[in-house]
């Protein structure tokens, strides 16, 4: 009889985690140009506003260059504000800057749900991408079905953020919408992220959390 093997990697730290989606850096390059933008949105008007948003993510992205720091985050996001600029150009409407996130966001609760669907939780995925060189067997099921209820809050929060930030772009508030892409940002994310990290080293098995150096054993019904 051929017995399913537990999943014996460590679950990533949540310093991994959070270093994989930007770390404490990725909150001001993403919170800060939104912001800058509608300020000087309320003073100056819809063009300078671009050229201001432009501007502060062109400078965090040279502050990393300068400083040696990895310009993934910075890159991403400069080319984000690009993005948001332009849809905030050609629509005329300083909502329109927050058009593209809310479109990424309802995309990505989509596809997070999607994986549901198919069976291939999200969650697992990128858990298992952060830790490629370990050593992972099937899951069982108290682990698969924690990779579900993970995925779907991370749907649960994408989604959140589209319907939220959509209702006030449809309401054509954009003080409202640049507190929103704050407040449902890196907040939302780390609650998330805290949840989820905590949940997964929860449902691990005991040999997987051995102390460093000492290997991890697979379990099985035939062995204590």
């Amino acid at each position: 009889m051929v017995h399913m093997q537990q999943q014996t990697a460590q679950p990533p730290p949540p310093s991994a985690l959070a270093t994989a989606i930007g770390g404490p850096r990725g909150m001001v390059d993403n919170a800060l140009p939104p912001l800058v933008f509608v300020l000087a949105f309320a003073r100056f008007g819809l063009r300078p506003a671009v050229v201001t948003a432009l501007a502060v993510a062109g400078v965090l992205l040279m502050v990393r260059a300068v400083r040696r720091e990895p310009l993934r985050y910075a890159a991403n996001g400069f080319a984000g504000v690009a993005i948001s600029a332009l849809f905030a150009l050609w629509l005329g409407r300083a909502e329109g800057f927050f058009l593209p996130g809310i479109i990424v966001n309802a995309v990505y609760a989509a596809v997070f749900v999607g994986s549901i669907v198919v069976r291939k939780p999200l969650v697992g995925v990128v858990l298992g991408a952060l830790r490629p060189g370990s050593r992972v067997g099937p899951v069982d099921g108290r682990m698969a079905r924690v990779h579900m209820w993970a995925t779907a809050g991370w749907a649960g929060v994408f989604a959140t953020r589209a319907v939220v930030q959509g209702a006030l772009y449809l309401a054509g508030r954009p003080g409202w919408l640049a507190a929103s892409k704050i407040a449902l940002g890196w907040p939302l994310t780390l609650i998330a992220l805290g949840l989820t990290t905590a949940a997964v080293r929860r449902a691990s098995p005991v040999d997987s959390r051995a102390p460093a150096g000492e290997p991890a054993v697979p379990l099985s019904p035939d062995r204590p």
